[in-house]
C-alpha cells in the first residue's frame, strides 16, 4: 500500500474528526477519506487501471488532497498539472508528458470521471510525475515513486520540527513541486492541519485558524512588505515564515527581519530531489546562505575550484525524467544540479549557474556580481542579469532589468552606479527599469517575458 494512504488511513482510524482542511473546503479527515474512496470509485468504473498515468488538475485544497488520494488508492500515478493551465497549453504538454486520462476536477460537489487520451500511458510503480521548465522553458515531467516523495516530506518535516499540531497556510500550490514537499506530504504524514484561504486574504485568514507555518515565495513576501508597511502587526502564531522556488536576497531578509522582528528561512530544493537546503535559524538567509543540508540529505560539491556544482543524494532523488533525458545529472539515487556553490561554516551557499554566464568578447561574466552589486543601488527591489546577443555576431553584451516599484530610479541612476562599481566589460549595456519582474504562477522568473522586456530595448 502507498505510504501516504497507510500512513492517512492510520490518522484517521485514530482521530476520524481531527481537522484535515480548514477555510475553503474545511473537511475532517474522515470526510476527506471518504471523498478520496468516492473519487476512486468514479476513476476505476471510467476504467483507469494501476500504473495509468493520471493528468490531474484541480484547485488546491480539499479536491486536491482527495483527488491525488484515490489516484493513489488504485496505484495510478498522478501528472500534476496546475488547473489554471489553458486548455491549449494542456495540449501542448499532454504532447510533451503524456497521459492515459485528462481529469480535471473543479471546486463543485461530485467527481467528474476523467478523459481518455489517445494512447495508454503508464509509469507502473509510481506515484506522480512533477512538471519542471528547467532552464529551457519546456515542461519536463519529473517522475517519483511514493517512497521517494515519503522521503521528502520525512526529511523535511524533522528539518523543519513538523508535528501533528501544526497548521500551514495552503496559500502556494499544491500541484507545484514546492507546494507539494510541504503541505499534502504534511498532511498526510504527521496530521498537520491545512489552511486554504480562497479568495481571503490570505494573512487574515492565518489569523483567523492560528496558522502555524506560513509556505510562500520571496516576490509575494516583498509585496506585503510594500502593502502592509512595517507597522503591520503579523500573526502571532506563526513560528515559521517559509520561502522557497525562488533565490531570498540578502535584502528581503533583512528588510523582513527588522519590520516583522521574525526571520524568514529559506528552504533549497529541486524538482528533482525534494529539499536540499533549509535555513533554520533565520541567520543563513541574512549572509546570502541558502543554510545546512535537510536531515538525511548528502550535499556535495564537484567539478573544477572555480566551478563547482551542487550534487545531491538521498532517499528522495527522483527516478528519471519523462520523457527520458539522458543528461546524466539523474539517477541511482543522486540529483547533479546545474547550480554552482560553495559552503561557509556548513551552510551551502550559491553562486549562480554555469550556464547563465555570459561571454564578452572572449571575458566571462558572471551575472550573480553583477547582480550583486546593482542590489547595493538604493530603491532596487530585485535585478535580474541576461545575455543580449549582438547583431553583428561579436558575441554578448550584458543587459539587466531591474525591478523599482516606487518609481525612483531611471536608466541613468543604474548606469552611473554599474560604472562606479564594475569593470567596463560588466558594465550593462541594456538596461530596463520596471515596477516588478515578471514571475511564473509558480513564483519563478518568467524567463521568456524577460527576454521580451530584454528584446524591446536597443
Amino acid at each position: 500500500m502507498d505510504p501516504f494512504v497507510q500512513s492517512f488511513q492510520r490518522l484517521t482510524t485514530r482521530d476520524p474528526g481531527a481537522p484535515a482542511v480548514l477555510g475553503v473546503g474545511a473537511s475532517t479527515r474522515d470526510e476527506l477519506w471518504s471523498a478520496a474512496h468516492a473519487a476512486a470509485d468514479v476513476l476505476r468504473r471510467r476504467g483507469v487501471e494501476a500504473g495509468d498515468v493520471v493528468a490531474l488538475g484541480a484547485p488546491s485544497g480539499a479536491r486536491f488532497l482527495a483527488g491525488w488520494l484515490a489516484l493513489r488508492l488504485i496505484d495510478a500515478c498522478a501528472l500534476l498539472v496546475d488547473c489554471a493551465t489553458p486548455t491549449e497549453a494542456r495540449e501542448q504538454l499532454q504532447a510533451r508528458v503524456p497521459a492515459a486520462f485528462d481529469w480535471r476536477v473543479g471546486a463543485g460537489p461530485g467527481w467528474p470521471p476523467p478523459r481518455a487520451l489517445d494512447g495508454r500511458a503508464r509509469c507502473p510503480g509510481h506515484a506522480s510525475i512533477k512538471l519542471t521548465s528547467g532552464s529551457s522553458g519546456e515542461p519536463t515531467g519529473v517522475l517519483v515513486s511514493a517512497l521517494q516523495l515519503e522521503a521528502d516530506g520525512r526529511q523535511l518535516a524533522s528539518t523543519m520540527g513538523l508535528t501533528p499540531s501544526d497548521r500551514l497556510l495552503a496559500a502556494i500550490p499544491m500541484s507545484h513541486s514546492y507546494g507539494f514537499s510541504v503541505l499534502p506530504t504534511t498532511l498526510f504524514r504527521a496530521g498537520a492541519a491545512l489552511v486554504v484561504p480562497g479568495d481571503e486574504d490570505a494573512v487574515e485568514c492565518a489569523r483567523r485558524h492560528a496558522v502555524t507555518v506560513l509556505p510562500s515565495v520571496p516576490a509575494w513576501y516583498r509585496v506585503q512588505l510594500r502593502v502592509r508597511g512595517a507597522a503591520f502587526r503579523w500573526p502571532e502564531s506563526v513560528r515559521l515564515f517559509l520561502t522557497a522556488g525562488a533565490p531570498l536576497s540578502r535584502e528581503l531578509a533583512r528588510e523582513w527581519l527588522s519590520a516583522t522582528e521574525r526571520p524568514i528561512q529559506g528552504l533549497y530544493g529541486s524538482s528533482e530531489c525534494g529539499g536540499i537546503a533549509f535555513d533554520r535559524t533565520g541567520a543563513a538567509g541574512l549572509a546570502g546562505r541558502v543554510g545546512a543540508p535537510v536531515d538525511g540529505v548528502e550535499v556535495d560539491l564537484v567539478g573544477e575550484a572555480e566551478q563547482r556544482f551542487v550534487r545531491v543524494r538521498s532517499a528522495a532523488v527522483a527516478t528519471g525524467y519523462v520523457p527520458a533525458v539522458a543528461t546524466g545529472r539523474l539517477g541511482d539515487g543522486a540529483f547533479l544540479t546545474e547550480d554552482l556553490g560553495c559552503f561557509e561554516d556548513g551552510e551551502l551557499r550559491l553562486l549562480g549557474r554555469a550556464s547563465r554566464w555570459i561571454n564578452v568578447r572572449g571575458k566571462k561574466v558572471d551575472p550573480a556580481e553583477v547582480e550583486a552589486t546593482i542590489a547595493r543601488l538604493a530603491g532596487v527591489d530585485e535585478v535580474v542579469v541576461l545575455p543580449k546577443r549582438l547583431d553583428d555576431d561579436n558575441g554578448d553584451v550584458v543587459r539587466a532589468i531591474v525591478a523599482c516599484s516606487d518609481a525612483s530610479l531611471a536608466y541613468r541612476d543604474v548606469a552611473a552606479w554599474c560604472r562606479r562599481h564594475l569593470a567596463a566589460h560588466k558594465v550593462p549595456r541594456s538596461i530596463v527599469v520596471v515596477a516588478a519582474l515578471p514571475r511564473t504562477a509558480r513564483g519563478k522568473l518568467d524567463r521568456a517575458a524577460l527576454d521580451a522586456l530584454g528584446a524591446a530595448t536597443p
